[in-house]
């Protein structure tokens, strides 16, 4: 079954927390593209909830689940570190550019750094990896694609994502 294959919870005993997250950050994100004079505040203290969340729940989450693997761990760990490391390089290089395209060029990382998951969270991050990289390939061809709509979509696929890792395995 394709449920199944996308958000197996006991090979990827992570897969709820991560759901979690994604699921707080992009609501985060949502608001700030309907709030643009607050984005970024808005954009901090929802990464400061999920962190928050993800530190109350994630162990409920996933404890019947069994222990995630070293590669598992590792995996996460390379993107989230890559990721740091890799949006205040690309911010200093393209601020130049103006916001909308610092913005973007800022979210293919974050878009790019899914695909380092796909160990710990199974084939569903990858699948929002690409279609987070589409909505920003669209952007950048189509130059009238406002960035409020681009965020709005970005953090609608991450809200919906994280909606499905969060619930879909206890269906099975």
């Amino acid at each position: 079954m394709l449920t199944t294959l996308l958000f197996d919870a006991y090979s990827y005993p992570l897969i709820r927390g991560g759901g979690l997250f994604f699921l707080v950050i992009g609501a985060a994100i949502v608001i700030g593209a309907a709030t643009p004079r607050f984005r970024t505040h808005i954009l901090v203290l929802g990464g400061v909830s999920a962190s928050i969340s993800l530190g109350i729940f994630a162990p409920g989450l996933s404890a019947k689940y069994g222990l995630p693997t070293t590669l598992q761990l590792v995996s996460l760990g390379v993107a989230i570190t890559l990721e740091m490391i890799a949006i205040p390089i690309v911010a200093r290089l393209t601020r130049h550019r103006g916001d909308r395209d610092m913005n973007i060029s800022i979210l293919f990382v974050v878009a790019l750094h899914f695909f380092f998951m796909l160990p710990t969270f199974g084939p569903c991050v990858g699948i929002l990896g690409l279609a987070c990289a589409l909505n920003l390939i669209a952007a950048v061809k189509l130059t009238a694609y406002r960035f409020a709509f681009v965020s709005l979509i970005d953090g609608f696929l991450k809200l919906s994502i994280g909606t499905l890792m969060l619930v879909v395995p206890t269906l099975a």
